[in-house]
């Protein structure tokens, strides 16, 4: 039984589709990385030494 023509083009399309979907998950994943690193970056900068003073 052979393979149709447009079946071949079908499962390509999907493939292709499925590769943009996997990227574009990945590429999401990574900005929200980015962006809670930096943000956590922008915090400790804020945050300063910081001490304490005690008074006997």
């Amino acid at each position: 039984m052979e393979q149709t023509i447009g079946a071949t083009d079908a499962s390509q399309a999907l493939t292709k589709a499925y590769d943009q979907v996997l990227r574009k998950k990945r590429m999401n994943e990574s900005l929200i990385k980015w962006s809670l690193d930096y943000s956590d970056l922008l915090k400790s900068k804020d945050a300063g030494m910081g001490f304490t003073l005690y008074l006997l």
